[in-house]
């Protein structure tokens, strides 16, 4: 976000980007997700002059001048349904960027365990420890499993939160549809953009299919 003057990211959160963007108190901020109780706790974390709103990527309106940036970061756009919702939510953010802006978004590579693991690999029930994790003063065991549905490039991975100490365990899933990397740049033209570069990295380098993430950049003139 060097040298931006207006950044929105959406799929915000709780405001974990935005809290470290707002160290600058020169960036006029926004925010944008469709789930009012993490907006709620984002509030308490930024300061007022930081926008939140509640909507879907997909389909969004926020008046005002064009923003230098659009982030979409951590994966976000794997949530989207599927092809059509891709669509729209890239041409909506074109809508919305300034003439000279960019949208960056980034998310892991899916490629390599696309094309070598077997979903047969990993059954359905098995769970694998991921984090351990604090709320509201008790401590979380945090594991994951995942189904895996190669064909249509979609996984979903389900977390159980294991209280320390005993207790009921809580569940929260979320479905992906990844992406690979001959297919990223193909989608960002398709709704409207111009100028895309691919990276492996935040630091500039090649994208590989071997690479833990990837980095898009795309700009519309």
């Amino acid at each position: 976000c060097a040298g931006a003057k207006r950044v929105l990211e959406l799929g915000c959160g709780y405001g974990r980007v935005l809290a470290s963007l707002a160290d600058d108190p020169t960036l006029e901020l926004t925010g944008l997700d469709r789930d009012s109780e993490l907006l709620a706790r984002a509030r308490t974390r930024l300061p007022d002059r930081v926008a939140l709103h509640e909507s879907d990527m997909v389909d969004f309106c926020l008046d005002g001048e064009g923003f230098d940036r659009i982030l979409i970061p951590h994966s976000g756009f794997y949530c989207l349904e599927d092809e059509a919702s891709r669509i729209r939510c890239l041409r909506t953010v074109r809508d919305h960027l300034a003439p000279e802006g960019a949208l960056v978004l980034d998310a892991y590579c899916a490629d390599a365990f696309h094309l070598e693991s077997d979903p047969d690999d990993h059954t359905d029930d098995q769970l694998d420890p991921v984090v351990t994790v604090e709320h509201a003063g008790q401590c979380f065991d945090v594991f994951e499993r995942s189904a895996w549905d190669r064909p249509a490039k979609r996984l979903r991975v389900t977390y159980e939160y294991l209280p320390q100490g005993g207790g009921e365990a809580k569940l929260g899933s979320v479905m992906h549809h990844y992406l690979l990397l001959d297919e990223i740049e193909p989608l960002l033209q398709q709704a409207g953009f111009t100028g895309v570069e691919l990276h492996g990295d935040w630091r500039g380098g090649p994208a590989r299919p071997e690479a833990e993430m990837w980095v898009a950049t795309a700009r519309i003139g």
